[in-house]
């Protein structure tokens, strides 16, 4: 297995087998903490060689500098078919809404699949409160 893309973003989806991304990121600025940041997206897109067809396991964790756990860890599977010609892709994008980030630093999101462990870091940093003069 390659993975092909792995990002956050604003938004994503997959359409017509294609992986649309909208605004990458790995940084998220607020003058106040605690936040509930509204909405973004993990896009992923996968690579299979015929030698890996069936079942693929995947489970993502989201962490906070302190160590736990932002969410429950979730776990998806995605099937790899056996009939493709050179090599089979596969999107995959899971969307977080109304996400409680309780402290300034660096989280994870982390993605396991097949022996292969790809971290994500995403920092909520200080930046001053911006006037509206």
């Amino acid at each position: 297995m390659e993975i092909e893309v792995l990002t956050l973003c604003d938004s994503a989806q997959n359409y017509q087998d294609k992986l649309i991304v909208v605004g990458t990121f790995n940084t998220i600025h607020s003058p106040v903490c605690p936040i509930a940041y509204p909405s973004f997206a993990l896009a992923c897109r996968f690579r299979y060689s015929k030698a890996e067809v069936g079942m693929k396991s995947f489970k993502l964790t989201f962490v906070a500098p302190d160590g736990q756990n932002v969410l429950p860890v979730m776990q998806t599977q995605i099937n790899v078919p056996v009939d493709f010609e050179d090599y089979y892709a596969s999107n995959l994008v899971i969307g977080f809404s109304s996400i409680n980030f309780s402290q300034y630093g660096e989280y994870t999101i982390n993605i396991e699949t097949d022996d292969i462990i790809k971290h994500i870091p995403l920092f909520l940093k200080s930046s001053p409160q911006i006037s509206n003069r």
